[in-house]
């Protein structure tokens, strides 16, 4: 009993090893929706612009993370989360308050982070959270993180050694 009882530890961990290496799993929903969970993530995808060209960012947000709840591994969405977070909203052309730029702006490195854990191709993820940090020290005026924060420049340092060598 002892050694089917030992037999029995050793096949779960070996599974569990196993599913840990395979990447990123979805949520129940995904999991629930099986073979779905893509389509219906890219529908959330879609439903997200038509959420920012009705000027409702955040439901478009929610809408992203709901779809990369499903599909967590889809290079696409995490690209678009990062992009309307760190290149849209954070914009000085469109947000002129500096505490409101910088939270976007760190919401879409805390996005990248996610997403280069996760993403089917991160090398992307890594290249976008590049393009944001370069957006934004070349911004004018300047984007000021809170006191305490990691310097945009050093965070794109950290970036550019995570992406592919074309953009340095």
């Amino acid at each position: 009993m002892l050694l089917l009882g030992g037999l029995a530890t050793l096949a779960l961990a070996a599974w569990s090893a196993q599913r840990a290496a395979s990447g990123p799993q979805p949520s129940l929903g995904g999991r629930l929706a099986g073979p779905l969970a893509g389509i219906v993530a890219g529908t959330r995808s879609v439903a997200a612009d038509a959420e920012l060209r009705r000027g409702a960012e955040l439901r478009a947000i929610l809408q992203l993370e709901s779809a990369l709840e499903l599909a967590p591994t889809r290079t696409d969405i995490w690209l678009q989360l990062i992009a309307l977070q760190g290149l849209q909203l954070s914009s000085a052309e469109r947000e002129s308050d500096a505490a409101v730029r910088a939270s976007w702006t760190l919401g879409a490195l805390d996005a990248a982070e996610r997403g280069y854990a996760r993403a089917r191709e991160p090398e992307w993820v890594a290249r976008f959270a590049v393009a944001v940090l370069r957006a934004q020290l070349n911004s004018d005026p300047p984007l000021e993180l809170p006191p305490g924060s990691t310097p945009l420049a050093e965070r794109l340092e950290h970036w550019i050694r995570r992406a592919p060598s074309d953009t340095e």
